[in-house]
């Protein structure tokens, strides 16, 4: 719903928008019209009338006896009606403009919407309250029961990233990946083994044609992506873990409890406000 009335209003706004482009355009071309027929013809006449009674003046001073009429236009004068003509074409402008900002900020709001949506979609996925999925557990019971391992690696040699899910053992090998548990200061590290039962959460994210999986542990927030292989089997074998650890509630919140708390420094949240203020002045920018 919320999105229909986004492109409900951008249609709105980009409709006022060509309007008001089509109806400039169209008076620039009456004015244009108007201009030759009458303010042309009209500046010339009076280009003439000055020069007459300039003329006149110069007889006159000379003692001869020079008549000199003044020709009045009809109807309004071509200047007068020239000046309302520009305040039209002022307004037409003046409501492309406002339909342009509507269609900018229209924009913006719909992407804020949508993010802001996301969030709230993935806070309620990742909610310890949430049952777990209906199938949990029919991966990796497999790899589990036949006692097997499936391997995820980049290329690159010895130092590629490398996830290894061990059924044997019910762990999890990360290898040459980095674990945020602060603001700052989280190198990769060169081996870290993570039972399943220490799985939290997983998102899936998608950006720039890319996915990725946002995944939470007792060792960290770990961000993988997609240059190991197979990574969408990878994926849906740490997010089954997570669903199959959300079938047992209290082993599922003690393990949530050990889950590192990051924590923004004074100098990180000074960060984000500098870059927050830098948006909205870019955004006052372009509107």
């Amino acid at each position: 719903m919320m999105n229909r009335i986004f492109i409900a209003l951008l249609v709105v706004f980009a409709g006022v928008w060509i309007w008001s482009s089509v109806m400039f355009r169209r008076q620039v071309a009456e004015d244009d019209v108007f201009y030759a027929a009458r303010v042309a013809p009209y500046l010339e006449e009076t280009r003439r009338q000055s020069a007459d009674l300039e003329r006149v003046l110069q007889e006159r001073k000379q003692g001869k006896q020079a008549p000199f009429s003044v020709r009045k236009a009809e109807g309004k004068a071509p200047l007068e009606e020239t000046v309302e003509r520009m305040n039209t074409r002022f307004g037409y402008q003046l409501i492309g403009i406002r339909a342009q900002m509507g269609l900018g900020a229209t924009f913006i709001a719909w992407m804020i919407t949508s993010q802001i949506q996301a969030a709230v979609r993935r806070r309620r996925f990742s909610s310890p309250d949430r049952p777990a999925a209906a199938n949990a557990g029919y991966l990796v019971g497999d790899l589990v029961r036949l006692k097997r391992s499936f391997t995820a690696k980049a290329p690159g040699g010895p130092m590629a990233p490398e996830i290894q899910v061990d059924g044997e053992r019910a762990v999890v090998v990360f290898r040459h990946y980095a674990f945020v548990t602060s603001f700052v200061r989280n190198p990769a590290q060169d081996r870290v083994e993570i039972p399943f039962g220490d799985l939290l959460v997983g998102v899936t994210l998608h950006g720039k044609g890319r996915i990725f999986l946002q995944l939470r542990t007792t060792r960290g927030e770990i961000l993988i992506n997609d240059v190991v292989h197979p990574f969408l089997t990878l994926i849906q074998l740490l997010l089954d873990i997570v669903e199959l650890n959300r079938t047992s509630p209290e082993t599922y919140r003690a393990a949530l409890a050990r889950e590192p708390q990051l924590r923004t420094p004074w100098y990180g949240w000074a960060l984000i406000a500098v870059a927050a203020f830098a948006v909205i002045g870019w955004f006052w920018l372009i509107l």
